[in-house]
C-alpha cells in the first residue's frame, strides 16, 4: 500500500532528518508514492467510465515519444535503455490520441514495473499490408521477468495481477485492451519467463489514406 509508505515518510521528515541526502530520499518516496496513487484512481475512473472515443486523423510517432517523455524518470531511476524505431512513412490512424497515450502509457509502465533490476525497452511501429487492409503495429519489448504461460490467457482480465498487494490494480492492462477494441484493433502479448515481453497494439490505418481504407 503506498500511503503506509508515505505515512512513515512523513513521520520521518517531521522527526527531522539530518543530512540532506535523507530529505530527499524520502520526499523522493513520496512522490513516487503519489504517482502510483495518481495512475490507480485514473485506472480505475477510466475502468468505470468506458467512454467513446473521439475519432481523428493521429500521427503515432510524436505521440509514442510523449509517452516515452513521461516516464523519462521512471526509466533513468530504473536504469532501462530505450529505443524507439518507427518507418519514415508511417500512415496515420484513426483514433482517439488521448485514450491512444493511456493505451501506450499502461503499456510501458508496464514493462518498467517487469525490469526491477534494469533493462531495455524497445518500442517500434510499421505499417503492415494485409489481404483484408493494412494497418500499423506498434510494438512494445521488455527485458523483464516475462508472464508465466499459465497467466497469458488472464492477462487482459479486469483486476488480474500477479503483483503483491499494494503493487497493482489489475486495470491497466484492462482498459488498455477495451480502448483498442473500440478502436477497431487488436491488441496481443508474447512473453517467456526470464526472456521479457512483447505487447504489440494493431490499429487499422485511417480512412482514405494512400488508398487504404478502415
Amino acid at each position: 500500500n503506498p500511503l503506509a509508505g508515505m505515512q512513515n515518510c512523513v513521520r520521518t521528515l517531521l522527526k527531522g532528518a539530518r543530512e540532506d541526502g535523507q530529505q530527499v530520499q524520502y520526499l523522493t518516496m513520496l512522490q513516487e508514492g503519489l504517482s502510483r496513487i495518481g495512475r490507480t484512481i485514473r485506472q480505475l475512473l477510466d475502468f468505470a467510465r468506458q467512454t467513446k472515443p473521439q475519432l481523428t486523423q493521429t500521427d503515432l510517432p510524436p505521440l509514442l515519444r510523449r509517452s516515452l517523455a513521461l516516464l523519462e524518470h521512471e526509466l533513468a531511476v530504473q536504469k532501462i535503455s530505450c529505443f524507439l524505431s518507427t518507418e519514415s512513412e508511417l500512415l496515420p490512424v484513426l483514433a482517439d490520441p488521448h485514450q491512444l497515450e493511456q493505451v501506450f502509457l499502461n503499456i510501458l509502465i508496464n514493462a518498467v514495473e517487469a525490469m526491477p533490476n534494469g533493462g531495455s525497452l524497445t518500442v517500434t511501429a510499421a505499417v503492415r499490408h494485409r489481404q483484408a487492409g493494412s494497418s500499423v503495429e506498434v510494438s512494445v519489448s521488455d527485458t523483464g521477468i516475462g508472464i508465466p504461460s499459465e497467466n497469458l490467457p488472464r492477462i487482459f482480465d479486469p483486476f488480474f495481477t500477479t503483483r503483491e498487494v499494494g503493487k497493482g490494480t489489475g486495470l491497466g492492462l484492462s482498459v488498455s485492451y477495451g480502448i483498442v477494441k473500440a478502436h477497431g484493433g487488436l491488441l496481443d502479448v508474447q512473453s517467456e519467463v526470464g526472456k521479457g515481453s512483447t505487447f504489440t497494439v494493431v490499429l487499422p490505418v485511417a480512412k482514405g489514406e494512400k488508398g487504404y481504407a478502415l
